[in-house]
């Protein structure tokens, strides 16, 4: 089954090491945000990544059964659950990339 995690451009680079991407959310929250619904992924886009910083956001693609890290379901108290990923994203489960794209001031998804 796919997930979906959004994520600019510049971090997907510069925190893809070893074939494992660590974003910061590792960190602070103890896991990696994603989705499972695409509907969900421009709600997301434009609450979180509101910013325009003149780089590609993009659409990661992850395939469920190539994650090594714990995968849990979770509702962040919103009515909704959300897969979280407890561990870095091997970057080998990144079945798609694509870019959102920026159409005043909100992002829409690359086939919208």
């Amino acid at each position: 089954m796919a997930i979906y995690h959004l994520v600019w451009e510049s971090d997907w680079k510069s925190l893809t090491k070893d074939g494992l991407y660590r974003p910061a959310s590792l960190t602070t929250e103890g896991f990696v945000h994603c989705t499972r619904e695409p509907e969900k992924l421009v709600e997301v886009a434009n609450l979180f990544f509101n910013e325009d910083r003149g780089e590609q956001l993009l659409l990661l693609t992850l395939d469920e059964s190539k994650l090594t890290s714990e995968l849990k379901y979770e509702d962040p108290g919103v009515g909704h659950l959300f897969p979280h990923v407890y561990g870095p994203l091997e970057v080998a489960a990144v079945t798609k990339q694509s870019a959102l794209r920026r159409v005043e001031n909100e992002w829409k998804l690359p086939q919208q």
